[in-house]
């Protein structure tokens, strides 16, 4: 073990031991000149591979939206590693890239008890095997614990040769993680006192080299509050890993305090624009800084809410005509409504809405209803980021029943008792959109994705389906011929107070 902590100190952290030296800025140790090592990852293929293996652990609002799907995939190998490592056991995490808003952590169980864990390191990567690094680990018997701000690739690796080692990643970050993690694994990921000086001593360099660097920058460049904060959060929860706080209390305080000077300086003058130009583009920026303001613990939020309440406003409207031409039978329905959705003090936006049919034309014949067939919709909580802007608006709606009792009257001289009841057939042409199916009487969740943004007249957002789908996609194993069609426009319209 002697000489492996030499080979790693001589050879790998060039001059990072600092035994007994007591608190070191190591700035001088990062490079801006490096790119990582792309390795290839292979993953299962069997969903349930991963189930036993990986455990999440994230705490209430940890990540940007709450309607985010997590899948957590086995890494079966690694392909293109360096000479003397050998990949052992690890899994991908996606939606790939997702920073979060709050730090967990991810257990591994490690697939043998038996392996000399003095050889054991952690490692990451990005998108399907980009930049890999090593990665600060512990291990408590026989699960290996990774701090965790965001999703990517993560696992154990082998140090089959004591002196094998990873290029330098491309960022302070990451070469920041390499060295801790290099240091970590020197007794078998049992840090020491000694170990958790010199990690501190790298933990201080990264902080005077890029954290409060970076956040200092947003206070005047509100872009750079996300990818700021995402890194003092990573910062800050290697230092919790360790058990650092007290020693990094000031750099902690300096650093809350520069990320709540650059969040209020972003939110007036996204609330400015927001009133003065009603850009709606400015909620999704209002309500991402609200949200860093609430998972920070940080000050400022009731300024911040003042803003959002006047700026974070929108009627949603739904005209919809859907029709079918099948074994026969001809009709058309079309529907239209709206509602409101408003933002809470946590940061999110809900409302609802309602939906009426507003006529039936079955073949040559029209219909009438013994009462409205109006649809309940609730849209609950969701979360506009820093992408929505981009696109990556996801809206939620729970759709309810019509009311009980509802016959629409087709009768003629011809043709008696034809009653067609609901027939803004929501559920039956959006199944791919479903999310479940709930208790109590509702059709329906549905998850709205792939926005068009913007367009002028203060729309944020609309969501257009123009489209013609064969019967027997719609209701397959009955041999339906023909075609159901659907004319739905949405639109998300900015209504600032």
């Amino acid at each position: 073990m002697k000489k492996f902590v030499a080979i790693v100190s001589a050879a790998i952290l060039a001059g990072l031991t600092l035994s007994g030296c007591g608190n070191v800025d190591q700035s001088g140790i990062f490079s801006s000149d490096t790119k990582g090592l792309k390795v290839e990852s292979v993953l299962s293929t069997t969903k349930e591979s991963a189930k036993n293996l990986a455990t999440l652990d994230l705490p209430k609002d940890a990540m940007p939206s709450p309607n985010t799907a997590v899948t957590v995939t086995k890494i079966d190998s690694l392909k293109n590693l360096p000479a003397g490592i050998e990949f052992y056991s690890g899994v991908t995490i996606s939606p790939d890239g997702t920073s979060f808003d709050k730090a967990g952590n991810l257990k591994l169980t490690l697939p043998s008890a038996n392996q000399s864990s003095e050889k054991l390191i952690g490692f990451s990567f990005s998108g399907e095997g980009e930049e890999i690094y090593f990665y600060p680990t512990k291990l408590q018997n026989n699960t290996a614990i990774f701090p965790l701000s965001g999703f990517s690739g993560y696992g154990i690796l082998i140090l089959k040769d004591e002196k094998a080692s990873l290029p330098p990643p491309s960022s302070i970050e990451k070469q920041a993680c390499q060295y801790i993690a290099r240091i970590a694994a020197e007794n078998g990921m049992e840090v020491n006192a000694d170990q958790t000086t010199r990690i501190g001593n790298i933990l201080r360099g990264w902080f005077n080299s890029s954290v409060q660097t970076n956040l200092e920058t947003a206070t005047g460049n509100d872009t750079m509050i996300d990818p700021a904060f995402h890194e003092f959060l990573k910062w800050e929860s290697l230092v919790q890993f360790f058990g650092l706080d007290d020693s990094f209390a000031n750099e902690i305080s300096k650093a809350r305090d520069t990320l709540t000077k650059a969040i209020l300086n972003a939110s007036e003058k996204a609330g400015k624009v927001c009133l003065e130009k009603k850009d709606p583009s400015q909620a999704a920026k209002m309500m991402r800084y609200a949200k860093i303001v609430q998972a920070m613990g940080l000050v400022g939020n009731e300024k911040i809410n003042e803003l959002i309440v006047r700026c974070v406003n929108f009627k949603i409207t739904i005209e919809s005509t859907m029709g079918v031409d099948a074994f026969g039978a001809h009709g058309s329905v079309s529907a239209s409504g709206e509602g409101a959705i408003t933002a809470d003090d946590a940061g999110h936006l809900s409302g609802s809405a309602e939906v009426t049919t507003t006529s039936y034309f079955g073949g040559a014949i029209n219909c009438t209803p013994n009462m409205a067939e109006t649809w309940p919709i609730t849209i609950p909580a969701f979360t506009l980021t820093s992408s929505t802007t981009e696109g990556g608006l996801e809206l939620p709606m729970d759709i309810g029943s019509p009311p009980e009792g509802l016959v629409w009257d087709c009768s003629t001289q011809e043709i008696t008792s034809i009653d067609p009841n609901t027939q803004w057939n929501w559920d039956l042409l959006h199944q791919d959109e479903r999310t479940g199916i709930s208790d109590g009487g509702t059709i329906g969740n549905y998850l709205i994705k792939d926005w068009e943004m913007g367009g002028g007249d203060g729309i944020f957002a609309t969501k257009t389906y123009s489209r013609s789908m064969s019967a027997e996609s719609v209701v397959p194993g009955i041999g339906m011929q023909g075609t159901f069609s659907e004319n739905t426009v949405i639109k998300l319209i900015h209504t600032p107070k």
